[in-house]
């Protein structure tokens, strides 16, 4: 029986009270195999990355932490991502963003993801699917990411306006 494609979406908040989201699908064979792989990615994210876990769509996702943002540090706005670039056995290319990434992820040039830094290594052997396991983050024609081609800081518009809810950046009274 040929494995079932559950698309998975990730929701994390930065210091802000920003969104941003981390978007793939999961080729399973069994729906506790989909749950326990999105939950190792959704934390391979969080380790990689400022802004907080908050929910999510697709398989059962890690508990919510309502109200809380994300941490104030060097990259702490969604704004700021770390685009990761894989490219699946089909040959297709297929990019991820870390929202609000830490700066330990990044060589000394502050641009250029470190692809030996412990948490990239883990994120890519989840998305590579080192353990060859029958559940594997795919394309939408049900192929394998191959490989790591590498990853870059890039600093994105955010789309949203500016409220009364929206923080400065001082991240404790409201941006006007």
């Amino acid at each position: 029986m040929p494995n079932t494609l559950t698309k998975i979406t990730h929701n994390f908040v930065d210091a802000k009270g920003y969104y941003a989201h981390w978007k793939y699908l999961i080729s399973e064979d069994t729906g506790a195999h989909a749950v326990a792989l999105a939950a190792a990615v959704a934390s391979a994210v969080q380790d990689c990355s400022n802004a907080l876990y908050n929910g999510g769509m697709g398989a059962e996702q890690l508990p919510q932490v309502p109200g809380e943002l994300g941490g104030n540090f060097t990259y702490a706005e969604v704004e700021d991502k770390a685009v990761m670039t894989y490219v699946a056995s089909d040959g297709s290319i297929h990019r991820h963003m870390i929202p609000a990434p830490i700066a330990a992820i990044f060589l000394a040039d502050g641009s250029t993801v470190d692809k030996t830094n412990a948490f990239v290594v883990t994120l890519n052997q989840l998305m590579l699917n080192a353990a060859a396991g029958p559940t594997f983050v795919s394309t939408r024609g049900g192929h394998q990411y191959a490989t790591f081609g590498g990853g870059m800081r890039k600093r994105v518009k955010t789309q949203r306006k500016i409220n009364t809810f929206t923080l400065a950046a001082d991240v404790s009274t409201p941006a006007e």
